[in-house]
């Protein structure tokens, strides 16, 4: 996680301490023996929506989605520079968090480690820069219950 402003060096803190009770997320690290958290969602509904099963791992819920059809200029297949998910809940007052993605292989990129805070309707977009010119989005909003 990346945190950046610029003010009250006391006003940062507590917005960011707030910030992070609001999302849950833990101020300690785990006891080295912890078994992984349970994932409180409903992973099923979250395979469907996105159409690939996922897995969970050390209490974090991975997608790998590959691209369905390749990106293709003149004749020639392109593969992706870069990839970028963003999702964010604006009903739930989370602006758009910018999740970069690592290249697994071919056109599958995956993103780690997200913790989702909250359940309701999510918007998504996905960046993918083709090269240092172009670059395509791809949006839809998923709902995530428990």
């Amino acid at each position: 996680m990346q945190i950046g402003g610029h003010g009250d060096p006391v006003k940062l803190a507590t917005a960011i301490r707030a910030g992070l009770g609001e999302s849950k997320t833990p101020l300690t690290a785990p006891a080295a023996s912890a078994s992984p958290p349970a994932i409180d969602l409903d992973t099923a509904q979250l395979d469907q929506i996105i159409g690939v099963k996922g897995q969970a791992t050390g209490g974090v819920y991975q997608l790998g989605v590959p691209r369905r059809d390749p990106v293709i200029e003149s004749g020639m297949q392109l593969p992706a520079k870069e990839v970028t998910l963003f999702l964010g809940n604006t009903a739930a007052g989370i602006e758009p968090l910018r999740l970069p993605t690592t290249h697994v292989e071919g056109a599958t990129w995956r993103v780690e480690n997200v913790a989702i805070p909250t359940i309701g309707r999510w918007q998504m977009r996905v960046e993918i820069l083709i090269n240092d010119f172009e670059k395509i989005a791809i949006e839809d909003q998923i709902d995530l219950s428990r």
